[in-house]
């Protein structure tokens, strides 16, 4: 059960726009800004094309808020993560696990 979410988060949602030359293209809109906590799972680091990228898989706890799916994205701070999965903690409506990706390069 969550007690104390120490964190503020904003939820973005991406949205189709008009780029140059009428060509389309995606912008992210600020869908909620919430309380969470958010929690460090795991951190590994891979070789992709020659590049060294770091992986870090975290867990943001917040109150239940419907909406939020997995084509969304977290900010916090200045990091973004984005959302691999949204659970609904015992199916109750009360709480919500949105486990997530951040990814450097």
């Amino acid at each position: 059960m969550l007690k104390r979410l120490p964190h503020v988060i904003t939820i973005q949602k991406s949205v189709e726009a008009e780029g140059e030359n009428n060509t389309p293209s995606i912008e992210w809109q600020n869908f909620a800004t919430i309380f969470a906590s958010v929690e460090p799972i795991s951190g590994r680091e891979f070789v992709l094309l020659q590049n060294t990228n770091s992986e870090l898989s975290v867990r943001i706890k917040i109150w239940y808020y419907p909406g939020i799916t997995n084509a969304m994205r977290v900010i916090y701070g200045t990091r973004i993560f984005n959302i691999q999965s949204v659970i609904d903690v015992k199916e109750q409506h009360k709480e919500m696990h949105l486990m997530c990706v951040e990814v450097f390069s």
